[in-house]
């Protein structure tokens, strides 16, 4: 069937010929607002910022073909496939070598996903996704327990890329922490921190790229298994 709502009032539902599956098209996003629209002038801004928000539903969603579109002109269009292929559909071919999968199953968190090569990490990175609960968030400490189980390997300055995906128990986490709903309060943040740098470090020790890395100059960070 297709369903028309328009401006979140129904108006219609009809039967038609289509696929296995569902179909969703988003147009006009200001409808319902137009003094938005109308302080919202910069044009190349709300694209930018569009895009950006594309880019985590579809990474959040790798099993659902995603098309963006402006003015009736597709402008990013995804297949549907694995994580990786998304990864890659999103970000670009160069990424497809450099990425490195992280699979950890604990009693706290599951923790998988993939992360850049120490050797591919750059300043200004912009490759580098959290999820928690199938939501994109934001957490400055997650970003720096990330950055520990890269210690010594990449220059100071410079961050590497990654997409990771957090399965948590939802009575666990509080997701109304900001208006933007980009931020995550754990309760068992030190834990959650701890796991992912062992995850990580793990992953790049089963790659080679910790051969150089002098790991008795601290206690291992045990992971309690699932």
């Amino acid at each position: 069937t297709v369903t028309i709502v328009n401006g979140g009032e129904f108006i219609s539902q009809s039967p038609v010929m289509c696929p296995v599956g569902s179909q969703f098209l988003v147009r006009n996003l200001f409808y319902t607002a137009p003094a938005r629209r109308k302080f919202s002038s910069d044009r190349s801004k709300i694209v930018t910022n569009i895009k950006r928000e594309f880019r985590r539903v579809a990474l959040c969603n790798p099993q659902v073909k995603c098309e963006l579109m402006s003015n009736d002109m597709p402008i990013i269009t995804l297949p549907a496939g694995s994580l990786q292929e998304r990864i890659i559909g999103v970000v670009g071919r160069h990424i497809k070598t450099n990425l490195l999968e992280v699979d950890v199953d604990t009693s706290i968190v599951k923790v998988k996903g993939y992360v850049g090569r120490p050797s591919a990490a750059k300043q200004k990175n912009t490759e580098q996704y959290l999820f928690v609960n199938g939501r994109y968030f934001n957490s400055p400490r997650i970003y720096r327990a990330i950055m520990k189980a890269y210690e010594k390997l990449i220059p100071e300055k410079d961050a590497p890329s990654y997409f990771l995906y957090l399965t948590i128990d939802p009575e666990r986490i509080d997701v109304n922490v900001s208006p933007h709903k980009t931020e995550v309060h754990f309760a068992d943040a030190e834990e959650v921190n701890q796991i992912i740098t062992a995850a990580v470090r793990s992953t790049l020790a089963k790659s080679g790229s910790v051969a150089m890395m002098d790991f008795e100059d601290k206690a291992p960070i045990d992971i309690p298994v699932l």
